[in-house]
């Protein structure tokens, strides 16, 4: 072995040990500061990384982690703790604060939704103390208390702590008020309230009326179209980008690939100076961030799959520029000036392309929430005061009359206490049938007001209501992580270093008894490219967001990642029958009849009285009936009755199409059509 293949050999080994030292080396932690109200303060910049991603505090103390984020990748927009069962949403360039108190030393780890930020909570030791009820987070009422309901604010326009002493004092004035913590630095409000006495709306307006803006944000709807307009955005940034990448990039791979296989090229296909002008913006203008991510993590001591892409394209490029600028300097080595543009340029612009279709995947599983939002009504016609007026749908409290006509969504849920209705609440339970509703029975908001009008009592609000829990189940189910997910959180920690040095480790062996440099820098940049984690890091979480988003669509709420990956093994299913193993939607199957009346003609007869009426039974009869190729009469007069029928009077004759109370309140007795009717339904 030469003196030279020691010297590469030796100056590979200490390279490698320093990257093992920089990774694994003892790292320390930052120190949340302790704010006048007795809460341990930190701010985490979100920008390629969690800024800093250490952080100490101590147990018994309320914490509160100010996140700001200031970038709107998709992958950022959510930050889980799971040892608290901790998941904030983070809209792009804005702070927000996630509030706790951890009660026992040790440490935990915060990421973001796709697991590829990361940062440790470091606990110490401490006395354990009282925290100020203000400092903490409020909670929705699980205490069995439901005259007390939390909500949060943005509010805009705070300069100092003066403002905040302002803000709050606005807040606790309005009536029904019990609690306001506001929060400086993340410009929100956490206020607790009587929803039979007050709503968000009220309370904002309170806090606008001393000189600030102020708005409801705790709401599944608002938060869900924002995460939804992020992602789209994302998704047409990234596609900008990429279409960029590859308009450029294709003549520097066309001029390379023709000149690898001999064919007859211009010359100025394959000028170096032409390559490098192309190359240089995929790297620096649309590729900038994978540098940017890569030298932000580097800064925390850590490495992730930007790393390798910037190290690896970063070596081609510098290695090219090198031979462009400085051939001569080839030349006196006996090098062959060879560039490597192409590589650095197609890396690129295949990883945006990749980035590209997962960001597409996440825009669309907002489709399943965006489905639940349309069910949900913006207003309410409420009855306040002896008048009826349309409010806000956030401005709807608990107690509230509100009054729904034929054809109107419910608002929110809540008892009936005037009038009759049906309800198709086919969205909700998928039944298809709609259920009669009188005073006293539960209606659901979200579901569809079919006949009569009828007044009821708002009981669950805001986020309260059935539909909202829906919306937050199908999020929460999103932004979970599979169990395969934790194996990756390991492996990941120590798979990019341990890559770098590996890449290192096979560059220095080509380098040493290779037969060339340039084969030894094909090595390098070839282990590094080819090891990004992407199965694991972005293939999992991004088939879980599509596969629960998809069944959302489909009806099929999956309470969590880990309840998804664990089907495998189930060996008995129950199913609901309604719209899962059938279509759920009724059809005429059989007609039976009674003395001798023919059965085409009481089908036609009672179909000609359906044709008016929008229950789905009636659609059955009617479609049955022009099916048989009957010809249906026009009633001359039609009335439905909700919740029995109708009644038609159809060529001179009365006809009766309902259940069995719509033919007694109309002196027929069914008594007698009991058991055929029992006997068919078995069937």
């Amino acid at each position: 072995m030469s003196g030279e293949q020691v010297l590469i050999l030796g100056a590979a080994a200490v390279l490698m040990a320093g990257i093992a030292w920089f990774f694994f080396g003892p790292k320390g932690a930052r120190q949340a500061a302790v704010t006048g109200e007795g809460v341990q303060e930190i701010t985490i910049r979100v920008e390629g990384s969690y800024q800093p991603d250490r952080i100490e505090v101590e147990a018994g103390r309320p914490v509160r982690l100010v996140f700001d984020r200031q970038e709107d990748a998709g992958c950022s927009d959510r930050v889980v703790i799971p040892a608290l069962g901790i998941t904030r949403a983070l809209p792009a360039f804005q702070k927000t604060a996630v509030e706790f108190t951890p009660k026992e030393a040790g440490s935990m780890a915060f990421t973001c939704g796709m697991d590829m930020y990361r940062g440790t909570l470091v606990v110490t030791a401490g006395r354990a103390r009282e925290a100020p009820a203000e400092s903490l987070p409020a909670a929705p009422a699980d205490d069995g208390q439901p005259s007390s309901v939390a909500c949060e604010l943005a509010i805009r326009g705070m300069t100092c702590a003066a403002c905040v002493s302002r803000v709050e004092r606005a807040a606790k004035r309005v009536p029904g008020v019990t609690d306001a913590a506001v929060n400086l630095l993340a410009n929100r409000g956490t206020v607790r309230y009587d929803p039979r006495q007050t709503s968000p709306a009220e309370i904002a307006q309170a806090i606008q009326d001393t000189g600030y803006e102020a708005e409801p944000i705790a709401n599944a709807a608002d938060a869900a179209q924002q995460a939804a307009a992020e992602h789209d955005r994302e998704f047409r940034g990234l596609r900008r980008r990429f279409a960029a990448a590859a308009v450029l990039t294709a003549p520097v791979l066309a001029g390379s690939m023709a000149r690898d296989a001999g064919l007859a090229i211009p010359a100025w296909l394959v000028n170096p100076w032409l390559q490098l002008a192309l190359t240089t913006p995929v790297l620096a203008g649309v590729g900038w961030r994978f540098f940017r991510s890569a030298w932000l993590a580097l800064r925390q001591r850590s490495a992730d799959m930007n790393t390798l892409i910037a190290v690896g394209t970063g070596s081609a490029y510098a290695y090219s520029v090198a031979a462009t600028v400085a051939p001569h300097l080839f030349h006196r080595a006996g090098l062959m000036p060879h560039a490597y543009y192409e590589t650095a340029a197609v890396i690129i612009t295949l990883m945006l392309l990749g980035r590209t279709l997962e960001a597409r995947a996440k825009a669309r599983t907002g489709a399943a929430i965006e489905k639940l939002l349309g069910l949900q009504p913006r207003t309410a016609r409420v009855l306040r005061d002896g008048a009826e007026m349309d409010v806000p749908i956030d401005a709807v409290r608990r107690g509230d009359r509100i009054r729904v006509r034929p054809g109107e969504r419910i608002p929110v849920d809540g008892r009936v206490v005037e009038g009759r209705s049906s309800v198709d609440e086919s969205a909700v339970t998928g039944e298809p049938i709609p259920v009669e509703k009188v005073p006293g029975d539960m209606v659901t908001g979200g579901t569809i007001n079919r006949t009569g009008t009828f007044v009821f009592q708002a009981e669950r609000v805001g986020s309260e209501t059935t539909l909202a829990r829906i919306i937050q189940l199908v999020q929460q189910a999103q932004s979970s992580r599979a169990p395969i997910q934790k194996l990756a959180n390991v492996i990941t920690g120590w798979f990019v270093p341990v890559v770098l040095m590996i890449a290192v480790a096979a560059g220095a062996l080509w380098l040493a008894f290779g037969p060339s440099p340039l084969f030894a820098l094909n090595v390098f940049v070839a282990v590094l490219i080819i090891a990004c984690p992407c199965a694991l890091g972005l293939a999992t979480p991004t088939s879980l967001m599509v596969g629960i988003g998809k069944g959302a669509e489909h009806g099929i709420l999956i309470k969590d990642a880990e309840a998804l990956e664990r089907a495998h093994v189930l060996q008995v299913v129950a199913m609901d029958k309604t719209g899962t193993l059938t279509a759920g939607k009724p059809s005429l199957a059989h007609v039976e009849v009674v003395d001798s009346l023919p059965s085409d003609e009481v089908l036609r007869l009672v179909a000609g009285a359906e044709q008016g009426s929008e229950h789905p039974l009636a659609e059955a009869i009617v479609e049955g009936a022009r099916a048989r190729g009957l010809s249906l009469p026009n009633p001359r007069r039609f009335e439905a009755v909700p919740g029995q029928g109708v009644l038609a009077e159809i060529e001179g004759r009365l006809v009766l199409a309902g259940n069995a109370r719509l033919l007694e309140l109309r002196g027929v007795d069914p008594s007698g059509l009991t058991e055929r009717a029992a006997r068919l339904a078995d069937e």
